[in-house]
């Protein structure tokens, strides 16, 4: 069944077909969101927001062809605005006086997404190390296969911004990788 004709289930009432919108996209919506956030946990929550988010955009929603780009759009936005929240309150822990404060990675986030889909260690131990806006563009480049027009309007920012932003993204990673002389 297409994501129309479920959509059409669901306005008409029938629970079973946002449990089937559910079940067709939250795999993808959270490995997403996974890979973005670097956190599981965030993940999930940040899953549940798209989903209920797309439960209150069902009857003005035009699913043709597919939910995805719209679901892509929903969840790049929402990790977003968690990533701004959460740089936020680590500036203000920082200047606060948390002297154990310190930014870095979530160990059960990226890198088990990034092993697997990059396949180099080395790399998944340094995305965690890139600024969030450096390793949205770089995912959603390179495993999401997004124009770099496509990645400015989602990120609101200047085509040349995201350009930027993922050249220093992969010289970063380059130098990581064969820092010590090769992976």
């Amino acid at each position: 069944m297409s994501d129309q004709e479920i959509v059409q289930r669901c306005r008409q009432g029938d629970d079973a077909g946002f449990a089937a919108l559910i079940a067709a996209h939250q795999q993808y919506v959270l490995r997403l969101c996974w890979r973005l956030c670097g956190s599981r946990e965030q993940a999930l929550d940040l899953t549940q927001e798209v989903f209920l988010r797309l439960l209150s955009s069902l009857p003005s929603l035009d699913p043709r062809p597919s939910l995805r780009p719209w679901l892509r759009r929903v969840a790049t936005n929402a990790c977003l605005k968690a990533l701004e929240r959460d740089s936020r309150r680590r500036r203000y822990q920082k200047h606060a006086g948390n002297l154990n404060w310190s930014p870095g990675s979530s160990a059960d986030g990226v890198v088990t997404q990034v092993e697997a889909r990059l396949a180099v260690s080395k790399v998944a131990d340094e995305l965690p190390r890139l600024s969030a806006a450096q390793r949205m563009v770089l995912i959603l480049r390179v495993t999401e296969g997004l124009s770099y027009e496509r990645i400015a309007d989602l990120m609101g920012l200047p085509v040349g911004t995201v350009k930027s932003h993922l050249s220093r993204a992969r010289s970063h990673l380059r130098s990581a990788v064969f820092a010590d002389g090769g992976p």
